[in-house]
């Protein structure tokens, strides 16, 4: 149909000259309210409400902001909480009353903290299970108390990841297995 008739196409751009804070996008989200979410390489993330837009970033003096500018990945879960994955800075959840975030970052002391600061991606699975991937392994994250188990590849454990750097994550419908996409090491199935 759009090969015969190419005029019925119409795109329409929003750049800088539209306000929009920067034209390098990494991640795109719509959340339950019906606000666009952006997330940049390097400006952190701004929503868009149709008319204008309101930028979140990353202020050094301010533990409360966005934990870095470099946004990799965003998330909505099932009771509206909006996650913001980093490079760099870890995860982050954005409270909405109160315009703030509260960071989520590996501590090397704490073997229950996020395994690496570089998100690269987050389920909620059918069980209301949080699962973020980062390049330290798959992490089942408890949003109770923030505290993270992580899997990750042992190369003497044939049942083990095959990698530690996970891009994606999907549960099946009908066996509810994780299918977890790696960079470089194909796919590992997580039957829980």
């Amino acid at each position: 149909i759009f090969a015969r008739n190419p005029d019925r196409l119409k795109f329409t751009s929003l750049t800088t000259e539209d306000g929009l804070p920067s034209e390098d996008i990494r991640a795109i989200i719509q959340d339950h309210l019906g606000l666009m979410w952006f997330g940049t390489g390097a400006e952190g993330v701004f929503k868009y409400d149709g008319y204008r837009f309101t930028s979140y970033n990353y202020d050094p003096l301010d533990p409360r902001s966005l934990s870095t500018n470099s946004v990799e990945i965003l998330y909505e879960d099932h009771a509206n909480t909006l996650w913001i994955g980093t490079t760099g800075g870890g995860l982050n959840k954005f409270e909405r009353e109160k315009e703030r975030f509260v960071r989520y970052l590996n501590d090397p002391d704490q073997s229950n903290s996020l395994p690496h600061n570089n998100i690269k991606a987050m389920y909620e699975d059918n069980t209301g299970t949080m699962w973020v991937s980062s390049n330290g392994g798959l992490s089942k994250f408890n949003r109770e108390d923030g505290s993270f188990f992580t899997y990750q590849h042992n190369p003497d454990d044939p049942n083990s990841l095959s990698g530690n750097s996970i891009r994606t994550i999907y549960e099946d419908k009908e066996k509810g297995l994780l299918w977890l996409g790696t960079r470089r090491n194909g796919i590992t199935v997580y039957d829980r």
